[in-house]
């Protein structure tokens, strides 16, 4: 065994010798760079975890260390009494199997694997204290082979006493199905072996970051892939040989960034006394041109400034359980200052006359923003006009505009909307405008719609499932440079999709019904680099001269990005398709597949019948493709369930309007609100959560606040109010009555909380009183109150009380956030009317009993919502899923609840609830989004047939197809399971 380590670690280090110049050949007995504590060769070390609901066995697949892994067997968690709902395997480190004190290591790492056709999520966690929660971090294992997870002690720490390690735990929360997750090789990393592994990866980075095209750099990568066997081999190196691959990896990674194009003028706006970027020149509100600097304002008229600090640390949240919050907005030098105006202002630089590219950054870190809270804008150098749109604080938009210069030299003019802002301004040459998109503009994106570069190498990458080999390119496809392919949109397509022989095609075809939205989607894999790529789209023709005009196909591409693993992932990141922007040219890079999205809105006129068109994809540098689209459109309408609703919580636009705004601010939020309405209607929406009633307390008296009239009035034009049978609530009063009665602050959820007095119940009342005369006096729908979310288990007590004393009122309706098939909230049975559950409960028949008994079944889906990329999950949920289970309404959170930067998931303490991201023109759409419409009208097909069944056996007629239809129906019914999540 000694001899076979020693033969693979000179081969190792030989591959890697010539390009790293000099690794040291000599092997003397050293430290080791890594203790490897959890191996699993042996039936008896893998009996030395202890297995808690879950089997832990001995395996032959997946392993790394050896011959053998260990399998842990989840088995699904279907809702019922009894199951486990956390099943996980636990090292005791009182069983010696690693030791107690860590303080001198750097991160841990393990293997995993799985043999499931998806990713299987699961979590750590690690404990100072025996049977104490610990620290702990949610994961994923992607099929196809082992992943290393690398866990840094260092946030291990904040949470724990890492000299004193207890526990080492492995599980899974309600698992969705039968799964195996194979693990093998835990490991304690040496500081020297992780600082090590962190400046390789930051010189594969700088590479990345690279204009790589036309064997440019061909010897950096060389490099590069050397450091990277290097670490593969980084097992069975000393410390001595990791820190000199560290410092190579350093050397080199200087090489690169020595490498990267530097602009002709680069531009960071702000105050003067705020940071500077480096290799940047300071630019102030009071910066005036001169022809001595050569640069600045034309007038200083109207111009402000705005700066905020760059946070880094996190701080404690009394509210969020106590807990250590990061930033908002991880800003930088470049992003936490501007200069902005409400009025035109025009920016010079001294430059020869030509052609140049600018490159602005824009946007607003002033959350308080008042007049400046919406900025539209459009900017020009010269040539064409850009247009900028930021509809809220924290969003950040990075572009280049084409600029020409004359004898007075470059002058970029800013034209308000609403207001512009600027925080920064590069200049290049025009030829340069591709090396300066990747290397320079790449780097600096990454920094404010990714991280950190100090913070972004704890964010682990999980990879994303690996595919069957692709099939070998034809000659034609090899010829024009790309493969066309096209697989079910609930199927994703990655930047390494491998298109398949059966996912080529010769056109897309799909049905609809008039009135109805459906997608075409595609995808290219380019088989070398293609720039400018953009797809556009014809109308369709149809029977008797009848036509889909191109307006009514809307085209976009899809954006993949990186993601937090879950929503409250602090470590572990991963690359999904998600965000469906607006089509425009593109560059795309060899073998990173691209998909685009086409979804046609059937007029409600339109006859029945075949309907033909094409799309187009063109390239600057291949063929022009033309891909034949075909649409059958139905001869008849769906229909609606009348017993089902779907919403979203919302917090709208008109919202944000203040007193201090100008007239331009305020009409751009009331766009913003009615894209924003429209678009939910369209993607099926019929109903809100609503806020607009509060509580005062007056004179000693708690009097009802009621907003509602503006609100309910715009809701009506959009159909979005009084289509469902009553009006989810919030009566989040309750706060500021529980404060005032207790003198506490309140945690989310009630954690900790104490039972208030009488008077906070009697106050309740009161205040529900009043806002239901209101009601009953306008007309409106049933209100369903909904005074606290998810109350832990402990504060349910609190909760019935609650509930029994708004029911006080004989007209109320209750409304709570909590699991029906729980024991502890039995209590709710007689005092809750709408349950309204994060999942299904699959004991029917406890569902139907409660109906009985005029209970009301609400979801809210948030295994959809937090989770991107999940196309098939919002389909299945919304369509046949909700038919099976018999629920009344889903609501997840949220349309629309970004946390920090919307187009940044690493920011603040978890992740970004987007179902739609707020747009310059109104909301752009998710994959998600678009899967739950096509959700909500698979269950319209459903009830259309049962309508139609019942109506034909009604009459007695068409006796075969109704029997033919029920037997249908069962077919389907009997192929939907029974679960808690889809």
């Amino acid at each position: 065994m000694k001899q076979w380590r020693l033969v693979l670690r000179v081969l190792l280090l030989a591959m890697s010798i010539a390009v790293l110049m000099c690794l040291p050949c000599c092997f003397a007995a050293e430290p080791q760079a890594l203790m490897t504590w959890g191996t699993f060769e042996t039936d008896a070390a893998v009996g030395k975890w202890k297995t808690f609901d879950t089997q832990f066995e001995r395996a032959a697949e997946f392993a790394t260390g050896g011959k053998h892994s260990a399998r842990l067997r989840f088995r699904r968690y279907g809702g019922a009494k009894g199951e486990a709902q956390w099943p996980r395997v636990t090292a005791f480190a009182d069983d010696g199997i690693y030791p107690i004190d860590w303080t001198n290591w750097a991160a841990v790492m393990l293997d995993v694997g799985t043999d499931s056709d998806q990713p299987v999520s699961f979590s750590i966690e690690i404990r100072d204290t025996r049977g104490k929660n610990g620290w702990w971090a949610p994961y994923s294992a992607s099929p196809g082979g082992t992943q290393s997870l690398l866990i840094p002690l260092a946030e291990v720490a904040k949470k724990i006493d890492v000299s004193h390690i207890a526990e080492f735990l492995i599980f899974k929360s309600r698992p969705e199905a039968d799964v195996n997750l194979y693990v093998d090789s835990v490991r304690l990393v040496s500081p020297a072996l992780f600082r090590m592994q962190e400046t390789v990866s930051a010189a594969e980075s700088a590479l990345q970051s690279l204009w790589t095209r036309n064997g440019a750099n061909a010897d950096m990568k060389d490099i590069v892939a050397a450091l990277r066997k290097a670490v593969s081999a980084s097992a069975i190196m000393s410390l001595a040989e990791v820190n000199t691959c560290q410092d190579r990896a350093r050397q080199v990674r200087n090489q690169i960034e020595a490498r990267r194009i530097k602009p002709l003028f680069a531009f960071d706006f702000g105050p003067a006394d705020s940071p500077v970027r480096k290799d940047f020149v300071p630019v102030s509100a009071s910066s005036a041109y001169t022809a001595e600097s050569g640069f600045g304002w034309r007038t200083l008229e109207g111009l402000r400034e705005v700066t905020q600090p760059a946070l880094r640390e996190p701080t404690s949240s009394e509210s969020y359980y106590g807990r250590e919050i990061e930033p908002w907005l991880y800003l930088n030098a470049l992003t936490q200052d501007l200069v902005g105006a409400s009025t035109s202002a025009e920016f010079a630089i001294r430059v020869p006359p030509g052609d140049y590219v600018v490159w602005l950054l824009a946007g607003n870190p002033e959350r308080s923003g008042g007049k400046m809270f919406v900025n539209n804008f459009s900017a020009t150098a010269g040539v064409s006009v850009q247009r900028i749109g930021l509809p809220q604080p924290d969003i950040f938009e990075s572009l280049f505009i084409p600029a020409k210069a004359d004898a007075d030299g470059l002058t970029i003019r800013f034209v308000p909307e609403t207001g512009f802002v600027i925080n920064a301004l590069a200049v290049f040459a025009k030829d340069d405008l591709r090396r300066a998109r990747k290397e320079f503009a790449g780097p600096i994106e990454h920094e404010v719609f990714v991280a950190p570069p100090e913070l972004w190498p704890k964010w682990h990458r999980s990879p994303n499932p690996i595919e069957n080999q692709d099939a070998p390119p034809a000659s034609a496809e090899s010829a024009r440079g790309y493969v066309l392919f096209t697989r079910p949109f609930v199927r994703n397509v990655y930047p390494g999709s491998r298109p398949q022989a059966d996912e080529r095609f010769e056109r897309l075809r799909a049905f609809a019904t008039p009135g109805e939205y459906e997608p075409f989607t595609f995808a290219v894999k380019p088989l070398r680099d293609l720039d400018g790529a953009i797809v556009t789209a014809e109308g369709l023709r149809g029977p008797q001269g009848s036509r889909i005009p191109a307006a009514a196909i809307d085209v976009r591409q899809v954006r993949c990005w990186p993601v937090r693993g879950n929503y409250n992932s602090k470590d572990v990141h991963r690359i999904v398709p998600e965000i469906l922007d607006p089509a425009r040219p593109m560059d795309l890079d060899a073998n990173v597949c691209q998909r685009y999205w086409l979804t046609v809105h059937v007029p409600d006129e339109a006859a029945p019948g075949m309907y033909r068109g094409q799309a187009t994809i063109r390239f600057e540098n291949a063929p022009t493709a033309h891909i034949a689209l075909e649409l059958e459109v139905l001869p008849f309408r769906l229909l609606r369930d009348p017993t089902k609703s779907f919403g979203n919580y919302y917090r709208s636009p008109l919202d944000k309007i203040r007193a201090n705004m100008s007239g331009e601010v305020v009409a751009a939020i009331r766009r913003r609100a009615e894209a924003e309405a429209i678009d939910m209607r369209e993607h099926g929406m019929n109903t809100l959560q609503m806020s607009g009633i509060g509580a005062k307390k007056i004179d000693g008296k708690w009097e009802a606040t009621i907003d509602l009239d503006e609100r309910i009035k715009f809701l009506e034009r959009f159909g979005l109010w009084g289509d469902a049978p009553g009006v989810m609530m919030g009566a989040f009063f309750s706060g500021s009555i529980h404060r005032d009665t207790t003198g506490e602050a309140r945690i989310k959820h009630l954690v900790g909380a104490t039972m208030p007095p009488q008077e906070y119940f009697d106050a309740m009342t009161d205040v529900i009183a009043q806002v239901e005369k209101v009601r009953l006096a306008r007309g409106w729908p049933d209100f369903y109150y909904y005074p606290i979310d998810e109350a832990c288990a402990d504060a349910v007590p609190i909760l019935v009380k609650t509930l029994a004393a708004i029911k006080k009122v004989p007209t109320a309706k209750t409304y709570a956030t909590q699991v029906f098939q729980l024991d502890h909230n039995r209590a709710l049975d007689d005092v809750l009317d709408v349950w309204c559950s994060g999942y299904f409960c699959p004991d029917l028949d406890a569902v139907e009993a409660m109906r009985k008994k005029g209970r009301i079944f609400w979801c809210y889906p948030n295994f959809v919502a937090c989770s991107r990329g999940v196309p098939n999950s919002a389909r299945m949920t919304y369509g046949f899923a909700l038919w099976r289970m018999g629920y009344s309404c889903l609501i997840p959170w949220h349309y629309q609840a970004p946390v920090g930067n919307p187009f940044s998931d690493f920011d603040a303490h978890y992740g970004d609830w987007c179902m739609a991201y707020p747009g310059a023109d109104g909301p752009i759409p998710t994959q998600r989004w678009e899967a739950v419409r096509e959700g909500i009208d698979d269950g319209r097909y459903l009830y259309t047939l049962e309508a139609r069944i019942a109506a034909a056996d009604k009459a007695g007629a068409a006796k075969k197809a109704v029997a033919a239809g029920k037997a249908l129906l069962e077919e389907i019914r009997a192929a939907v399971p029974i679960q808690a999540e889809y």
